[in-house]
Formats: C-alpha cells, sequence, structure tokens
C-alpha cells in the first residue's frame, strides 16, 4: 500500500498537478463561495479549512467532492463526508469487550451499528466503483494516466478485490476527516 500511494500519489510529478489543477481550484472555490458573501458576518476559517481539506483529499482520491460521493437517491444513502464523520464516532467509542474481553456481550449496540455502517460504506463505494468502472470502460482511459488513487487502485496489474480497494479507500478518507 505505501509503495503504491509514494509512487502513484506523492511523486513530485502528481504532487504539481495536484497542486495545479485540485488544490488551485479548492481554494478559488473556498474564496469565491464563502469570502463573497461575507458583508457584515463573521466567516468561521476553521469550518472553511476542514471543508477545504475535505474536498482536496476527496477529490485525489475519488475525483469527486464529499457531496458529490452519494449514493443511489432513491435509498436514501448519506454523504460521503456524513459516513466519515460517523466512522469517526464509530472509532473513538470504547467497547467493554476491549478491556474485558468475556463483556462482549454489551457492546452488542455499538456492534450493530458497526456493521449497518459497514453495510453503508460498502455500498457506497461499490456505486462509485461501479459509475467509474463504466466510465472507464467507455472512455478507454484505463490505459492511460491515472487522474485519481481510484484510476490507480482500479489499474489491472494490481488486481485488487473490491473489498481492497474499499479499505485503501476508508484509510486515506478517514486520515482526511480524523482531526
Amino acid at each position: 500500500g505505501r509503495k503504491l500511494y509514494s509512487a502513484h500519489l506523492l511523486s513530485p510529478h502528481r504532487i504539481h498537478e495536484f497542486l495545479s489543477n485540485t488544490i488551485t481550484s479548492e481554494i478559488h472555490i473556498l474564496i469565491s463561495e464563502k469570502l463573497r458573501n461575507v458583508g457584515t458576518t463573521f466567516v468561521n476559517l476553521t469550518e472553511c479549512f476542514d471543508s477545504l481539506l475535505e474536498n482536496i483529499i476527496c477529490r485525489i482520491i475519488l475525483r469527486q467532492t464529499p457531496s458529490q460521493v452519494i449514493g443511489s437517491s432513491a435509498d436514501g444513502s448519506p454523504q460521503l463526508s456524513q459516513l466519515m464523520h460517523e466512522a469517526i464516532q464509530l472509532l473513538i467509542t470504547p467497547l467493554m469487550s476491549d478491556y474485558v474481553p468475556w463483556l462482549g456481550f454489551v457492546d452488542w449496540k455499538a456492534k450493530a451499528a458497526m456493521k449497518k455502517w459497514r453495510s453503508t460504506y460498502s455500498a457506497l463505494m461499490d456505486q462509485v466503483l461501479a459509475r467509474r468502472e463504466q466510465a472507464n470502460n467507455m472512455s478507454g482511459d484505463v490505459n492511460g494516466a491515472p487522474r485519481d488513487i481510484l484510476d490507480v487502485l482500479l489499474l489491472p496489474e494490481h488486481n485488487f478485490s473490491r473489498a481492497m480497494i474499499r479499505t485503501y479507500t476508508l484509510v486515506v478518507l478517514l486520515l482526511s476527516y480524523y482531526r
């Protein structure tokens, strides 16, 4: 995983590409949307920078902002940012079974929430992957230079399963949301 990210995501060429395209456009969007309507109201810079960071990292990974990454509208699935915030809450929730293993039955509610979250995340990422694979097949862009980390993970030479792609994506997304 580390070689994959350093070779494809953190190379000087890719960083320059992200800087010139993704980061610059996200900063422009932040300035034009948030700061244009300032007037006499205060701007929460922490919120602005958190949103900026989430958008940049999500665009580097999935070529979309978190608000654009949604499941099918019919099932009312949450947006990616909401899912990531739920994941952080689940990760920081202490479980009794971590301290006293034979009291694991006490954690049934937390474990049920984790299973529900996992199925929701898997369904969302499966839809994202299906759309990306369809787009790559239609445009023939698979053999070209990868445009984001998801394109790298979908390259045929890596032969990653969907579960592995979901996990790699989850780790990077969680790192961007956990502050």
